[in-house]
């Protein structure tokens, strides 16, 4: 059985610690550094990849990269793009694996506390409301298991991992496999998979799907939480808004973007929502005083900025729940059911 632990305090988010925050924001001053290397060529056009139109229309740019949108299922991604220099999260990008030893670091600090209130954690609370306890869970891309260290509590969790690095961190603490659906042990099934975070980096989200799907029980459950590009945040900061810093993200999916990608892996659809809303008053003055140095949640060279941005999420309350934000919150939420 699921260890069950007793509900303690409210956990201190990991964006109200300062270090974390400074670090973070170094870290993507240097992805848009990339994003300008990446963008003095060669780019290519490519059409959508999601419905496959060519009707792409011009979103926005994070003044180095540009986004656009599909005039026929409204996916929003990359484009022209660097083709044929992928992403690599196998552990040889240095820059990237950065951005996990800052995750790690600053992730065990509140280990213990974070598995105290795993019950307080939104996608644990989500998956309890659809996904029978003790299930058999696998999380896809689950980096150094901070996931794994929450589900694992309810579910009978493991992880998939292709960076080495990550999986070496993670497989200290939990059962995760190594590399992608296909280096899974044959014959293996779950009921539930979980994309935290993952979609919006891969290049080919419709066969990485089917991929993952075969490995899925029929009945069982997928949860997505990917960035949502129709989001207020996104209306109002543009292409400075945090889904489009640097240059990892390839995909970035709206409501019905989303809705068509699992309708044309042949899923149903059971319930599909957005959550925070990311716009905060303390981003809001710095985007207008300085928007040549404005990045999204992590402006902390603005004066008392971190005690600004947790006295504002204490504010914010029902402004970030799904009931306030509808489709506009700045993260979507999605559970699709196998056939």
């Amino acid at each position: 059985m699921p260890l069950q632990r007793p509900l303690g305090p409210e956990p201190m988010s990991v964006n109200h610690d300062e270090d974390y925050v400074v670090a973070l924001r170094a870290w993507i001053q240097a992805c848009m550094e990339r994003a300008a290397e990446l963008a003095r060529g060669p780019l290519e056009s490519r059409p959508c990849p999601v419905c496959t139109s060519t009707r792409i229309g011009q979103l926005v740019s994070n003044g180095h990269l540009t986004y656009g949108s599909c005039e026929v299922c409204g996916h929003v991604f990359m484009n022209p793009w660097y083709g044929q220099r992928p992403v690599d999260y196998s552990g040889q990008d240095e820059l990237m694996n950065r951005y996990f030893e800052i995750a790690q670091r600053f992730q065990t600090r509140s280990l213990g506390e974070r598995q105290v209130n795993a019950a307080s954690d939104r996608r644990i609370s989500y998956l309890r409301r659809h996904v029978e306890e003790g299930a058999r869970l696998l999380d896809v891309g689950c980096s150094t298991g901070d996931f794994l260290d929450l589900a694992i509590q309810y579910f009978d969790a493991e992880g998939l991992e292709p960076n080495e690095k990550t999986w070496a961190i993670a497989s200290q603490r939990h059962v995760v496999h190594h590399g992608y659906a296909e280096n899974l042990p044959e014959g293996k099934v779950y009921d539930v998979i979980t994309l935290n975070q993952i979609l919006y980096g891969i290049q080919d989200p419709a066969p990485f799907l089917q991929g993952i799907l075969s490995r899925l029980r029929p009945g069982g459950r997928l949860y997505i939480n990917t960035p949502n590009a129709d989001s207020w945040a996104v209306r109002l900061f543009g292409g400075q808004a945090n889904h489009f810093s640097g240059f990892s993200a390839l995909n970035v999916f709206t409501p019905s973007s989303l809705k068509r990608l699992g309708e044309n892996a042949g899923l149903r659809l059971v319930t599909l929502e957005t959550e925070w809303l990311d716009v905060y008053l303390p981003d809001l003055f710095e985007w207008l005083d300085n928007p040549s140095t404005f990045i999204h949640k992590r402006n902390v060279q603005r004066p008392d900025y971190i005690q600004d941005m947790k006295d504002q999420d204490g504010l914010l309350g029902k402004w970030n729940e799904p009931a306030f934000l509808k489709d506009r919150g700045n993260y979507l939420v999605a559970l699709f059911e196998k056939p």
